[in-house]
């Protein structure tokens, strides 16, 4: 049976140390360390539950190995992965973090915590009918709506940065790679928090990602709801 599924964390304030380095101890040393680089809180624990979120799914959902974050690897933009069989995506924002894998195929997805913009500053992002568009509602709602929508294709892709935002076009639940791409993805839209915005997009139209509560994932993840 194939399947979608997500995680999610939100926390509001460091955690207490001993409790931090728990959690710190169960990566991989390399991955340890790189969390310990980030000097504010909220990127390392940004860094840290997304590597952990990652693997609990990999492990007690999609069957992987227990060692399975010592076999990411990067493409050549510099996407994780694991294998051609399973699919992820990790994304991060201010204090929340969300990570999805799927066996169904590539998955991107992106959430933002929605905050003040200018319409001018991110024209250059837009095509010209997406820019109208936010002229016309200039909302934060819009604007996270267009960014996560984009970002989450770049992501599903693998390209990352090396795309040009512009080459994305928007259609509703449907975002087109213009050529050389040639490629149409779907949108979904995930409610995990109020004040930010969450969208993944797969190949598929029709497609249910299923929610995978934290105490679900291990009893240590259920003390952080309490945070």
């Amino acid at each position: 049976m194939l399947m979608l599924q997500y995680a999610y964390i939100h926390i509001e304030a460091p955690l207490d140390p001993v409790l931090f380095s728990t959690f710190l101890r169960q990566l991989p040393e390399a991955m340890q360390q790189k969390t310990l680089r980030f000097r504010r809180w909220q990127d390392q624990n940004n860094h840290l539950f997304g590597k952990l979120l990652l693997e609990r799914l990999l492990v007690q959902q999609f069957h992987q190995a227990e060692d399975c974050l010592l076999h990411l690897h990067s493409n050549e933009f510099g996407k994780p992965l694991l294998n051609d069989q399973i699919h992820f995506n990790i994304s991060h924002s201010d204090q929340m973090v969300v990570c999805m894998v799927s066996d169904e195929g590539p998955v991107g997805i992106d959430v933002e915590r929605r905050k003040d913009f200018q319409v001018e500053d991110i024209k250059t992002f837009l095509r010209p009918e997406e820019f109208e568009a936010l002229q016309n509602d200039p909302t934060s709602e819009k604007f996270f709506d267009f960014w996560t929508k984009k970002e989450a294709i770049l992501k599903a892709t693998g390209l990352g940065l090396t795309l040009d935002l512009k080459k994305v076009g928007l259609h509703g639940p449907k975002g087109y790679l213009f050529p050389p791409y040639d490629e149409w993805w779907h949108f979904h839209q995930l409610d995990l928090h109020p004040g930010y915005t969450t969208t993944y997009c797969t190949r598929e139209e029709r497609s249910t990602a299923q929610h995978i509560p934290l105490a679900a994932l291990s009893a240590q993840f259920s003390r952080l709801e309490s945070t």
